[in-house]
C-alpha cells in the first residue's frame, strides 16, 4: 500500500470516472477512455459521513493544540526572556503529542473505508457474471478488515504486526499529521508575529487549511476512492475471471498529469502496478480515477465514454 500527503489540495476533483467492462482490440496510445459522471455521486455520497468524523476530529483537536500552544509562548504576552525564534517554533510542534488525535482519525476512516471495499468487491464480482460463494464472501470480509486496519494505520504513520498490534513505522512517507505539523507551524509563526489573542490564535488554527472542512474532505473522498478501487480488484480476483485491469480518465478531467500516463499503459495483470508503482487510483489526493476489468483482449478506440 502507499500513503497519500494530504496538503494543499484543491477540493475540486482533477478527474472523475466509473467503472465499467472492456473488451476488444488493442488499443492505441492517448485513446481516452471516459468515465461517467455517477462515480462523482457515488464518491460524494459515500463520504459526507466519514468527511464529518474528521472534521468533528480536527474542531476539537485544534482547540486543544491552541491552548496548549499559546500557554508555552504566553499567546497575547510579550514572551519573558526575549524574541521567539524559529528554532523555538519548530521544537514547540517537534514536541506535540498528536497520537491521540491519530487514534481517532484512524477510527473516523476504519469501519467506512472497510464497508466500502467490501461492498464494491461483492458488486465487482457480480458486475462479471460471478456470485461468490459463502466462503468467498467469509474471505473477503477477513481481508477488507484487514486491509482497513492496515491503511488506516498507514495514513497516521503505524503499521499493524502480524498480531494485530498497532506501532509506529519508522518508514513512512508521508502521514496525516505531517501536513498537520506544518500547518500548525505556519500558523502559529503569523500568530507570534501578529501578537494575536488565545482566541484569535484558536480560530486561526481552526480556520487554516490543516484543520479545515476541506481538507478532512479531501482526506475521506481520497480514502473512499481508495477503497473502492481496491475493493473492485479484490472482487476480480475472487471471480477468477477476470486477468487484467485498465485505468481510466473521467468525465471531467481536463489536464494531463500521471492520471494519463496510467491510462495510457492500456491493459495490464491483475496483479501488477501501473508505472507509477501504484495498484489502482486515486493517483493524487481528490483523484477519483477507477479501473475497469479487463477479459480477452482490451481496449477501444478513440474517445469513447463508459456508463
Amino acid at each position: 500500500m502507499r500513503l497519500t500527503i494530504y496538503v494543499g489540495a484543491d477540493l475540486k476533483p482533477a478527474c472523475s470516472c466509473f467503472a465499467t467492462m472492456s473488451k476488444g482490440k488493442p488499443r492505441r496510445r492517448r485513446r481516452k477512455v471516459r468515465g461517467a459522471p455517477e462515480f462523482i455521486r457515488h464518491l460524494d455520497k459515500v463520504s459526507a459521513v466519514p468527511a464529518a468524523k474528521v472534521s468533528k476530529v480536527f474542531r476539537s483537536w485544534g482547540k486543544k493544540l491552541a491552548e496548549e500552544l499559546g500557554r508555552k509562548f504566553h499567546v497575547g504576552k510579550l514572551l519573558k526572556g526575549g524574541e521567539v525564534t524559529e528554532a523555538m517554533i519548530d521544537k514547540a510542534i517537534a514536541d506535540l503529542d498528536l497520537s491521540d488525535m491519530d487514534e481517532e482519525i484512524m477510527q473516523a476512516l476504519r469501519d467506512v473505508i472497510r464497508a466500502e471495499l467490501e461492498t464494491t468487491a461483492a458488486a465487482a464480482a457480480d458486475n462479471v457474471g460471478v456470485e461468490l460463494t459463502p466462503d468467498q464472501l467469509t474471505q473477503l470480509s477477513d481481508f477488507s478488515l484487514a486491509w482497513a486496519r492496515t491503511r488506516a494505520a498507514e495514513l497516521v504513520g503505524k503499521r499493524v504486526l502480524p498480531d494485530g498490534s498497532v506501532v509506529d513505522n519508522p518508514n513512512a512517507s508521508w502521514q496525516i499529521s505531517d501536513a498537520t505539523r506544518e500547518a500548525l507551524r505556519s500558523t502559529l509563526a503569523d500568530a507570534l508575529e501578529e501578537g494575536m489573542s488565545m482566541p484569535q490564535l484558536e480560530a486561526a488554527i481552526i480556520e487554516s487549511y490543516g484543520f479545515s472542512d476541506a481538507r478532512a474532505y479531501t482526506i475521506a473522498r481520497t480514502e473512499m476512492a481508495f477503497a473502492h478501487n481496491s475493493g473492485n480488484i479484490a472482487g476480480w480476483k475472487a471471480s477468477g475471471v477476470v486477468e487484467m485491469k485498465e485505468s481510466i480518465l473521467g468525465s471531467e478531467h481536463d489536464i494531463d498529469d500521471e492520471c494519463n500516463d496510467a491510462a495510457d499503459q492500456g491493459p495490464i495483470p491483475l496483479d501488477a502496478a501501473f508505472d507509477n508503482g501504484d495498484d489502482a487510483p486515486p493517483f493524487h489526493p481528490n483523484c477519483v480515477c477507477t479501473v475497469i476489468p479487463v477479459t480477452g483482449n482490451a481496449g477501444q478506440d478513440n474517445e469513447e465514454e463508459t456508463t
